[in-house]
């Protein structure tokens, strides 16, 4: 009787550990690749990661590598390069997903933002003292595959910088207008809006 309880309950941890996904985690700052340790994702979790946050203030440039498990309510990011453009601010976000185990335990490849000036123009406009817009001062030219124009709208805690409202008007990839703004690591922004429409040519 002991043999087989012993036998089942191995069984019944075996079949558990291999409905969950295996996949590397780790974050690391100013470096394009990161590793880390192998864990399970949770539970309903079908997919793993690796991708790049490229995000600059000013003169403040953050590049932040990142592996891990795609929560289910941003998969559709997978494979989407998320990117917007202001002359106070811009980000660019990659990731690639799998859905095997231990499939992005690897070297984070993502391919290289193209900054030559594609044909499309778009009004521009910073503040940090709302999220309720701002007024458009000069056009800004658009470059690789930032076709689209876009306010950025929502409030953000950003490194050694206290909450603040932000509005922001730019430069964004059609793939940034589908998904909009859902990661950041080095940030936490609350209520993030992306609202796009057309933009000009030159």
């Amino acid at each position: 009787m002991w043999p087989f309880l012993t036998a089942a309950i191995f069984l019944a941890a075996s079949i558990n550990r291999g409905s969950s996904l295996i996949g590397e985690q780790c974050l690391s700052v100013n470096i394009e690749s990161c590793s880390g340790s192998l864990d399970l994702c949770p539970k309903g979790v079908t997919h793993c990661f690796s991708g790049r946050e490229n995000y600059t203030a000013g003169p403040n440039v953050v590049l932040t590598a990142l592996k891990g498990c795609v929560d289910p309510a941003k998969q559709v990011t997978c494979g989407k390069e998320v990117g917007f453009t202001s002359p106070a601010l811009s980000l660019w976000i990659t990731q690639n997903c799998c859905d095997s185990n231990e499939c992005n335990r690897h070297k984070i490849h993502v391919p290289p933002v193209k900054l030559t000036a594609n044909g499309y123009k778009c009004p521009t406009c910073f503040t940090d003292q709302s999220s309720d817009g701002c007024t458009p001062t000069e056009d800004l030219l658009c470059t690789g595959k930032e076709d689209q124009c876009a306010t950025l709208t929502g409030s953000a805690i950003r490194p050694d910088v206290p909450l603040k409202g932000y509005s922001i008007r730019g430069c964004a990839t059609k793939n940034a207008c589908d998904v909009g703004i859902v990661s950041l690591a080095t940030t936490k922004a609350y209520n993030l809006d992306l609202k796009c429409f057309s933009s000009n040519k030159v």
